[in-house]
């Protein structure tokens, strides 16, 4: 990266670049606008000529530009090649549990961070008709925030201020459709927008598939409140609970990635396997860190490059003696 304050800048080449970059991806005014940070008609201005300001100025905010552009290109070109998605066996059991609640029943994945939930997800989603995914989050995760992303999920208008109506309306949507609802993160839903889901599911036989950690398969079937999930947890028909992957998975996930060598396996399999890690989303980020080490160093990845990229994810404060 370079400092425009200390780098000559040619407006002439800046504008050729942009003019370049505008052709190749085929992009509005306005999309680049909100891309370069710079107003609409002042960027137009720029490069039609018309510009009556500093052009210097307007050169240099396209310089940064450009150096966001060409370096994050070149991360992509030098990015670890994977597959869109793995069919690890936790991924293929999640997709069993898909696949039975697409019969019109209720199921629950509840497993731990890096077990592949989502990707098994959404690979079924891309791969089957009449099913729909939804992912809560703490801002979503109200009754009206649920029937809300649904509904958009769904393609429906959404009535403003009446859930009433709006859980009508999905029902009304999916009834006859032998469909299916995934609901990824369902750990922030609460009993209101959980039972929301199995009267939906009671009215129409929408199949549901909950998706989680473990904390939520605990709290429907053995927490303080367990009796007032007694309608819900009678109606689950499959449900898994898994912490960590397997060594099984982790043995597909590395195979994916072409990684042989025994020793990289070894440490990556502790990494993926330990308690409270990421699984195997920590072992991409990972593998991620060492191929850049190793294209560095003009060499495939070896197990100096792994362990200094799991050395690069622990921050140390060193504080000096007093």
């Amino acid at each position: 990266m370079n400092n425009p304050d200390n780098f000559p800048i040619s407006i002439e080449d800046e504008v050729r670049w942009f003019v370049a970059y505008r052709t190749r991806h085929g992009l509005s005014w306005n999309a680049l606008a909100k891309e370069t940070d710079i107003p609409q008609g002042t960027l137009s201005q720029v490069i039609s000529g018309k510009y009556t300001g500093d052009m210097q100025v307007q050169a240099e905010r396209l310089f940064k530009f450009r150096q966001k552009v060409e370096s994050q290109e070149e991360r992509s070109r030098s990015a670890l090649a994977k597959p869109s998605f793995i069919a690890t066996p936790t991924a293929r059991r999640l997709q069993f549990l898909l696949e039975i609640a697409h019969m019109g029943r209720i199921t629950i994945g509840a497993t731990g961070p890096g077990t592949s939930k989502t990707m098994a997800a959404e690979d079924y989603k891309a791969s089957v008709s009449s099913c729909w995914m939804v992912t809560m989050r703490e801002s979503n995760s109200t009754l009206s925030g649920l029937l809300c992303a649904v509904m958009k999920e769904m393609g429906l208008d959404s009535v403003s201020g009446w859930n009433r109506q709006r859980s009508d309306q999905i029902i009304e949507h999916v009834r006859g459709r032998k469909g299916l609802l995934i609901v990824d993160e369902a750990g922030f839903l609460g009993l209101d927008g959980l039972e929301e889901l199995r009267a939906i599911h009671d009215a129409t036989g929408l199949g549901i598939a909950l998706f989680a950690n473990k904390e939520l398969l605990q709290r429907i079937r053995g927490g303080e409140k367990s009796h007032a999930y007694a309608r819900l947890n009678s109606r689950i028909s499959n449900s898994h609970i898994q912490d960590v992957p397997s060594q099984g998975d982790v043995d597909v996930f590395l195979d994916a990635f072409d990684i042989d060598d025994g020793k990289v396996r070894r440490l990556l399999s502790s990494v993926a396997l330990s308690p409270h890690n990421g699984g195997l989303r920590e072992v991409k980020q990972i593998l991620e860190s060492a191929n850049m080490l190793a294209i560095a160093d003009d060499t495939a990845i070896e197990l100096s490059h792994v362990e200094d990229a799991v050395g690069s994810r622990i921050t140390q404060h060193v504080l000096r003696a007093s």
